[in-house]
């Protein structure tokens, strides 16, 4: 029996008509502003990690019926390279729903991967796609943690309102990243390194890696914190009547203790002023079982987390005990 769909696999070099039908399936099918090409490529073909595996699959007609892409990325077990990839985006056009397009364009890539000697795949899947990726073996992982604290006690004061904190985050968008906030991140982020957990997969935060991520495209407002202890990126906005501060990476000089998160805290009330300050991650997160006795409070949260094991390699990190991530990983670029 012929197969219902064509599936194509787009690189960097593919003609500009596929990522054209990219950008416009996602704005309908999310209900958002068209994203523009520079965006797309610099998400996709620019990471130092390498070019995301994007698969597209058209119907029969010629119509953009679904895609999917997973993008690359390594996390380090005590020093040792560990590669992964993770999802980006899966979508299906309503027309075509109902027909397997979900599940052939996850595997097509489950193979792809396979094939590169890819270790595991890892993703944090919205509602609508929690289930599907459940029923194709995914393991559901979960325990992410949402803590969240007061920001400047002035701030948080004028802006307080219960009902805020059920109202969705809104990033400040910029056109240009700040001189002098590009000069901070090179003069600290030149220096960072790997840390070492056993058996525990850590992100892989080369410079590269930073930069690329947080400072390359100019999109949203990112800031660096300093203080003698080490340093943080943090995304700036707004939630409901607040001003809000998400910490999306730390980088302490020595230890993950309470004295480094207190002055990361403390230099975020000083420089942003903000209401509040949020700090999403693992539970295996080396700060996670400091954070009350800073004064966090953490909140329940809808964040799902999922694994798949591509070989032997992968079949290790099979518990939520085994990965460290943050905010970098789960949000939205």
């Amino acid at each position: 029996m012929a197969e219902e769909f064509d599936y194509k696999i787009i690189t960097r070099n593919s003609g500009e008509q596929h990522f054209k039908a990219l950008l416009e399936n996602a704005a309908f099918i999310h209900n958002r502003e068209m994203d523009s090409l520079n965006w797309l490529k610099w998400k996709y073909f620019s990471s130092p990690f390498g070019d995301c595996i994007v698969v597209m699959a058209y119907s029969k007609s010629g119509e953009l019926a679904g895609e999917i892409s997973f993008g690359r990325y390594e996390f380090m077990d005590n020093g040792n390279p560990v590669k992964a990839i993770y999802s980006y985006q899966t979508m299906v056009h309503p027309n075509f729903q109902r027909r397997g397009l979900f599940s052939s364009l996850t595997n097509k890539v489950i193979e792809i991967a396979k094939e590169e000697a890819v270790d595991v795949i890892f993703n944090f899947p919205n509602h609508n796609s929690y289930q599907p990726f459940l029923k194709l073996q995914f393991k559901p992982l979960n325990g992410l943690k949402y803590w969240i604290s007061p920001g400047a006690f002035g701030s948080f004061i004028r802006q307080f309102n219960p009902m805020a904190l059920r109202k969705p985050f809104l990033v400040n968008k910029i056109s240009e990243h700040n001189s002098l906030t590009l000069e901070h991140f090179d003069r600290l982020a030149k220096g960072v390194h790997a840390y070492a957990f056993p058996n525990t997969l850590y992100p892989n935060r080369t410079y590269d890696f930073l930069k690329w991520r947080f400072f390359t495209y100019a999109m949203h407002h990112y800031e660096v914190i300093e203080s003698e202890l080490g340093w943080a990126i943090v995304r700036v906005g707004k939630r409901g009547g607040f001003t809000e501060a998400q910490i999306m990476d730390v980088f302490p000089n020595a230890e993950f203790d309470k004295k480094f998160l207190r002055s990361i805290k403390t230099n975020i009330r000083k420089k942003l002023k903000v209401g509040l300050i949020i700090f999403n991650m693992s539970e295996a997160h080396p700060l996670n079982r400091i954070m009350a006795g800073t004064g966090f409070i953490s909140l329940p949260n809808k964040l799902k987390f999922c694994v798949y094991p591509l070989n032997n390699t992968g079949n290790k990190y099979l518990s939520g005990e085994n990965w460290i991530i943050t905010a970098t990983e789960f949000h939205r670029y």
